[in-house]
């Protein structure tokens, strides 16, 4: 069975949308003596981004690492396309 690999710049988009949300996660965490929300709400949401970012994080590097990605692709020229035929 053949897998469908995503493409690298999908990858590496994922791993910074990893990376913001854990910012975000840390930014809740440290206006959290601010106390504009209710603290259970902010600890709350912090669980929620730090988890969805490691995720992220974790399995878009583990992709990268083991080469599950596809390279992009090259289109061929109208030229190279009629030497072809």
């Amino acid at each position: 069975m053949e897998k469908n690999y995503v493409p690298k710049s999908s990858l590496v988009i994922r791993l910074i949308a990893g990376g913001y949300l854990l910012y975000l996660a840390y930014e809740l965490i440290t206006t959290l003596k601010d106390h504009t929300i209710s603290p259970v709400i902010t600890v709350g949401c912090s669980i929620l981004f730090a988890v969805a970012g490691g995720i992220m994080l974790f399995f878009s590097l583990r992709a990268l690492k083991r080469g599950e990605y596809k390279e992009a692709v090259q289109r061929e020229t109208p030229q190279e396309e009629k030497t072809e035929e």
